[in-house]
């Protein structure tokens, strides 16, 4: 289950990073300043109906999908969003 945001060609997506995010509402709020800068992600949501929502207990509620490309940029603006609250 993902959304894609931002629209970026195939090769520039292919090689990725995680960040890790804790619930819906923060994936929205970092999707939202990830689309305000023109960073392609996907937000990957790791619950699954056939089996309860069991793989979030393990794997977190989910993550976010940027291109390595980009890293730098998302992991500055995670942090200031991170240390702003």
């Amino acid at each position: 289950k993902c959304c894609i945001f931002t629209p970026c060609k195939k090769e520039d997506y292919m090689d990725t990073f995680k960040i890790d995010v804790s619930d819906n509402f923060e994936a929205d709020r970092v999707s939202g300043i990830f689309q305000t800068e023109n960073i392609p992600h996907v937000i990957v949501n790791h619950h699954d109906q056939a089996y309860d929502g069991i793989f979030q207990v393990s794997l977190g509620w989910g993550h976010i999908e940027v291109p390595m490309k980009f890293k730098s940029e998302a992991e500055r603006l995670f942090r200031d969003y991170i240390n702003s609250l």
